[in-house]
């Protein structure tokens, strides 16, 4: 005897209830995964984005250091250019105090060098 046509959609509906519930629960697995990747995504670009913050305060300290640095080899040009001019405009003064004293490390590097402070013109008069 054939059923009535309620049993049938009655069958049909459950059977769609369970495929529904099925799908439902793939999907609900499916989000989860993408919620744990997209967390696990922000995670790593908040480590990458403190590690160029990072990185960046290190190259602007390394910039001003080497902008004082620079600075400083000026100053020091400018001073060893003072010093040789001074030196090589300085008549002989006998009994002339010694201002300043040579460290060790110079005088040593001095003993095995020889320094010749000529200009070009005592060498233009010599020719």
């Amino acid at each position: 005897m054939a059923q009535p046509i309620t049993s049938k959609l009655a069958v049909v509906a459950e059977c769609m209830d369970d495929f529904l519930r099925l799908e439902n629960e793939a999907l609900l697995n499916s989000v989860l995964e993408q919620a744990r990747v997209v967390r696990a995504l922000e995670e790593e670009r908040t480590l990458l984005i403190r590690n160029v913050n990072v990185a960046v305060s290190r190259i602007n300290a390394l910039e001003a250091d080497l902008e004082s640095s620079l600075d400083h080899n000026e100053r020091l040009v400018e001073q060893v250019y003072n010093l040789e001019t001074s030196i090589l405009e300085c008549d002989h003064h006998p009994g002339r105090e010694i201002l300043f004293t040579i460290p060790p490390p110079v005088a040593r590097r001095l003993q095995f060098e020889h320094v010749d402070l000529t200009t070009d013109e005592e060498l233009e008069d010599e020719v």
